[in-house]
């Protein structure tokens, strides 16, 4: 019926993070399979979109589904959404800082290792 979509999609995309959690768990020597980091947060934005889709259709649809969880799995898939939304920005989109310059502090102050210390 109409609530297996997103367990199914859910399924799917929790098999696919704990594989890619399991492989990085296993070490640096397998760091590189771990390219598809992006992809996978691609693939979790998607998710919760087609469950928005999906759901927000018994809006505007006859069903004999409650319309109490299209506005539950509705509101909580775009709460992901936009949390995972944000975190692909973050990461993904965003420039990099420049490094900071490295302070260091001694005896309650802090200086700047490229200048020259006087006594």
């Amino acid at each position: 019926g109409f609530g297996t979509f997103h367990s199914l999609l859910n399924s799917w995309i929790h098999f696919m993070m704990y594989m890619y959690y399991g492989l990085s768990a296993m070490g640096p020597a397998f760091q590189k399979y771990l390219w598809w980091k992006k992809y996978m947060t691609t693939m979790q934005i998607t998710q919760f979109a087609s469950v928005i889709i999906h759901a927000s259709q018994l809006l505007f649809m006859e069903c004999d589904y409650p319309i109490f969880f299209v506005y539950m799995i509705g509101f909580y898939s775009f709460i992901f959404f936009v949390m995972f939304g944000n975190f692909y920005v973050q990461s993904y989109l965003k420039p990099k800082a420049a490094p900071s310059k490295q302070l260091h502090s001694a005896n309650g102050s802090v200086a700047d290792h490229n200048k020259a210390k006087t006594c």
